[in-house]
């Protein structure tokens, strides 16, 4: 997964089988998501300043590497990606807990099983965890030790 500050975005398209170069799709997504049921995000977030920055944070940017300010977080994307995509949402990267979002104008699914995206954000890059228990890993970052790692499993 390229690794240009876009990976969240890259992990969820990927996750739902639009492949990563369609993580503007998300991005667009996730703003019709908040421009149209802004009311229902501005009670939520408490107050349209806070839903002015999740706009701007959701924008792309220009030359395609995203900014920090501009990187998939949590828990501002948490409602919006449950809501978009009719799943129960589970960021997995805070701190050693984890923190579950709903769909905020629709009714959950019943059955959730089938219905739900994990995400989380680790050294490596971001893990998705869904429907069939099964994980991706996007993004991977550059660490000194994978090499020892894989030479110490092919000894044992």
């Amino acid at each position: 997964m390229g690794i240009d500050g876009n990976c969240g975005y890259r992990a969820v398209a990927d996750f739902l089988g639009k492949g990563e170069e369609y993580h503007p799709l998300i991005r667009r997504t996730l703003i019709s998501e908040l421009t149209l049921h802004r009311d229902i995000y501005g009670r939520r977030y408490e107050n349209q300043a806070n839903i002015d920055k999740i706009y701007v944070f959701l924008v792309p940017s220009i030359t395609g590497l995203a900014p920090v300010s501009k990187w998939m977080s949590f828990p501002e994307m948490g409602h919006l990606i449950a809501s978009a995509y009719d799943r129960v949402c589970a960021d997995l990267t805070r701190f050693g807990f984890s923190e579950k979002f709903f769909t905020l104008h629709i009714r959950p699914p019943l059955d959730v099983s089938g219905r739900i995206i994990c995400i989380g954000l680790s050294y490596f890059g971001y893990i998705l965890r869904g429907d069939d228990t099964s994980y991706k890993r996007g993004g991977q970052l550059e660490d000194p030790f994978i090499e020892r790692m894989v030479k110490f499993e092919e000894m044992m």
